[in-house]
């Protein structure tokens, strides 16, 4: 119900699945609070007619938002749902939401870099319909999982070790119970701990005969529009969450989110796009910019404190 209402652009829509503590959070567009509940319709009005005025959908139009490649997971008892965002004739990006006890607590969104933005070029009319969530098995946490700072450095350099491509460094930052979905890629069940590094090697010959990065390149993935997010679950449990978007040049396009403590990765969920997005599939950093355009996205990587942003500039 919520997602509908972002896709029709109705803040009533919106604000009826919203928690009396919600909150919303557009990186570059909302203040570093965010958007409470109560300040949210007169919020959404405002920014449909900025779209409306930035060349987007009229602010009447029923046909305000698309979204793609969303993965949805229960934790700890959240629902999280990551995806990518276009606003067409306006802008993309990634979000991702957290429910509880029925009600969204929050969201969170950010707005492609600069050169990266192909989606929200795209015609309405030749953009596909919003996908339908990809659900992904249950992540179990233990009793003693804790999330915050160390948490935050395992996911980041798990991210970091798949931008390389190397099995070797993902596997030694998840747990023992760790599992990796990809929708269409990965048994229901996921891949294992113990059983990752065969599937790795296995998945980038495929990309590199299908066009990806060569087997033994260490330019294997993107990533854009990055969030990070602790959460504190039931009996007091906290986790801690990394979700975005990845590119592998040449061969797709999707949605990720990971999920970790301070003992390491629990697990990753990641969809690809559909057809009729493949405009997203060579980006990064292939993408020509001006000398301009790479010190202002790269100054404003450092400015919000997201290295994945900061990573896109450098050469």
């Amino acid at each position: 119900g919520y997602i509908a209402g972002w896709n029709v652009g109705n803040p009533s829509d919106i604000r009826a699945y919203q928690a009396a503590n919600y909150a919303f959070h557009f990186h570059g567009v909302t203040a570093s609070a965010g958007i409470d509940a109560d300040g949210f319709v007169d919020f959404f009005t405002n920014f449909r007619k900025t779209v409306a005025a930035a060349g987007g959908p009229a602010a009447d139009s029923k046909d305000f938002m698309r979204t793609y490649g969303a993965v949805r997971q229960n934790v700890s008892g959240y629902t999280l749902e990551t995806g990518a965002f276009v606003v067409p004739g306006f802008g993309s990006g990634t979000y991702h939401a957290y429910a509880r006890d029925g009600l969204v607590e929050l969201e969170e969104a950010v707005a492609f870099a600069a050169g990266v933005e192909c989606l929200s070029s795209v015609p309405a009319e030749s953009l596909p319909v919003s996908g339908t969530p990809h659900q992904a098995p249950v992540v179990d946490v233990g009793s003693n999982t804790t999330g915050g700072d160390a948490a935050m450095e395992r996911l980041q350099r798990y991210l970091s070790a798949w931008g390389l491509g190397d099995a070797s460094a993902i596997r030694t930052e998840v747990t023992p119970s760790y599992r990796f979905f990809f929708a269409g890629f990965t048994p229901t069940d996921g891949v294992s701990t113990s059983g990752f590094e065969a599937f790795f090697g296995g998945m980038r010959q495929s990309i590199a005969a299908a066009g990806g990065p060569a087997v033994n390149s260490t330019d294997f993935m993107q990533l854009q529009g990055e969030m990070s997010r602790t959460l504190t679950g039931t009996e007091g449990v906290s986790f801690s969450i990394k979700s975005g978007t990845f590119v592998v040049r040449g061969f797709g396009t999707g949605v990720y989110h990971v999920i970790g403590d301070n003992m390491g990765v629990l697990a990753e969920n990641a969809v690809a796009f559909g057809a009729g997005l493949e405009c997203m599939h060579a980006l990064a950093p292939a993408v020509a910019l001006s000398n301009d355009e790479a010190l202002d996205g790269y100054i404003a990587g450092w400015n919000v404190g997201n290295p994945s942003d900061i990573r896109a500039y450098q050469a």
